[in-house]
């Protein structure tokens, strides 16, 4: 029997990676949705965070997807040594805890993300949508650009860290009108 294990430069290179994501300022996700339309998300962190409240925001938003597996993997593995209502409980309390620790270490900072959303329809020209789609790909195109220049040394981090914040208060909410 043999097993395979990863060197640690490896493993380490898999595990920031995941925890800090393809951007330091937030991440665009796209999806396809149904009759030729898609949907798009442009997510962007509060600028002047640390690292480490980058990652525990990235712990946070994703609670849902690694809670739900970790719930399934503690559910089935308690299963094979106690009964399936001591495994639900100890599973749902593990994982309700491993939430709760995340929402507290993600702090004040979780309610400062914004997100910008844009469907795209295909043939269709709403004045609405169609703005929508321009904002989004503007602010994206401005985020994922001047990330690239600061990588290739063209952008210094001061100059980098303007643009992240132009795009940040670009998406401040609207102030309500009573």
């Amino acid at each position: 029997m043999s097993t395979v294990v990863l060197p640690r430069s490896t493993w380490h290179r898999l595990s920031t990676a995941l925890l800090d994501g393809d951007h330091p300022w937030g991440a665009i996700v796209s999806s396809p949705a149904r009759y030729g339309a898609s949907r798009h998300r442009l997510v962007v962190y509060p600028p002047g965070i640390t690292k480490q409240e980058r990652r525990w925001l990235r712990v946070w938003r994703g609670w849902f997807g690694w809670g739900g597996l970790l719930w399934l993997v503690l559910y089935v593995g308690l299963l094979q040594i106690t009964s399936p209502v001591q495994a639900m409980t100890v599973s749902c309390g593990v994982c309700v805890t491993a939430g709760a620790a995340a929402f507290v270490m993600a702090g004040d900072a979780k309610h400062r993300v914004r997100t910008l959303h844009a469907s795209v329809f295909a043939g269709c020209a709403d004045p609405v949508l169609v703005e929508g789609q321009r904002a989004f790909r503007l602010l994206t195109t401005t985020l994922v650009t001047a990330h690239a220049m600061h990588r290739r040394g063209e952008l210094s981090a001061v100059d980098y860290e303007r643009v992240w914040w132009e795009v940040y208060d670009a998406m401040a909410p609207e102030p309500r009108t009573v």
